[in-house]
């Protein structure tokens, strides 16, 4: 079933298919990315190929949560999640039932054209021995009580390490405009001016537009901007925001719009939450101190932190230690 629906899902890569155009149409609709922004998510980020070794990790991180029917919560942050999230709760149970997000529910509505197995619902009913998947943030899953097995993947940020390089940073940060439980929201760099002014121009030079920013969105970053001109520095574009706070003592991150804080690699450990982290970007030793800080995270390249292995949720982290399930009434 899993490898059906990624087959089906191929032909919305394709700008020149039938089914890419009315996703594209529908997507301009409903997502607040650029028609560029939508362009690279669905291209670059859709996940249409799984190995047979991924295949095999996702049955096995599956099983623990086999049900008769799974019961899915969409959030709508970022737009071609719900492939994933919908494959992962078809390894679990034959017959899933999602709620989308009512923000952008693009791709679910597409999913449930092409695979019986998913049908959608404006609310979640389920019974005592069904699973529960809920995603979004830890304010809003906070306040549901459901019966069922219930698995959260709540609020959570990436971590990029930074030496020299930042191109493949760049990459992280503009897909979905910043907005994903693994975008690259703290940048931790061994020479932190250097990173935040390559930075500043790599995310200057990107030609994938930010989406249109809403009146409270203008207002965070102005706030953003006000705390981090006065503690550190910030640098801000037409599409992209920074910061710099040379000595940290805490972690405030900038609003998800294609926004990062920069911070030296000393004493990171110090302030930065292990439980937050879903992804650590890059390589070298002090990677490495961050993935044993936050050992449910996933590891990845620069450049590769919005591409994770189809092998499971992308936040593995309520599959460990995190889980935070709740028994039903």
């Amino acid at each position: 079933m899993i490898a059906s629906l990624l087959r089906a899902a191929s032909a919305w890569r394709d700008p020149n298919r039938a089914e890419g155009v009315a996703l594209r149409r529908r997507l301009r609709e409903t997502s607040l990315l650029s028609t560029e922004g939508i362009e690279l998510a669905l291209t670059e980020h859709l996940e249409t190929n799984i190995s047979p070794e991924d295949l095999a990790e996702m049955r096995r991180r599956a099983a623990p949560h086999a049900a008769p029917v799974v019961h899915v919560m969409l959030a709508g942050n970022v737009c071609v999640a719900a492939l994933r999230a919908v494959a992962f709760a078809l390894a679990c149970a034959d017959e899933v039932v999602v709620r989308p997000s009512r923000r952008d529910p693009a791709l679910a509505e597409a999913i449930a054209e092409v695979c019986p197995a998913v049908t959608l619902a404006d609310a979640l009913h389920p019974e005592p021995d069904h699973g529960v998947h809920l995603y979004g943030s830890d304010e809003t899953l906070d306040a549901l009580v459901v019966p069922g097995r219930v698995l959260r993947f709540g609020s959570g940020f990436g971590v990029a390490v930074v030496h020299d390089e930042v191109d493949g940073v760049v990459q992280d940060l503009v897909a979905f405009d910043g907005a994903g439980c693994i975008s690259p929201r703290v940048i931790v760099a061994h020479d932190p001016e250097r990173t935040l002014d390559a930075l500043h121009e790599g995310l200057a030079a990107s030609t994938v537009p930010r989406g249109a920013l809403r009146d409270d969105d203008r207002a965070a970053l102005a706030r953003a901007r006000i705390t981090y001109a006065a503690v550190g520095s910030w640098r801000q574009g037409h599409h992209h925001a920074l910061a710099l706070d040379p000595s940290p003592e805490a972690m405030t991150l900038l609003p998800p719009l294609r926004a990062a804080l920069v911070v030296p690699a000393e004493g990171v450990e110090r302030w930065l939450p292990a439980e937050s982290i879903t992804v650590i970007g890059g390589e070298g030793p002090m990677a490495e101190r961050l993935g044993r800080h936050a050992p449910l995270a996933r590891r990845a390249r620069l450049g590769f932190m919005q591409r994770p292995p189809l092998d499971g949720p992308v936040d593995l982290r309520p599959l460990g230690a995190r889980d935070r399930s709740r028994p039903g009434p």
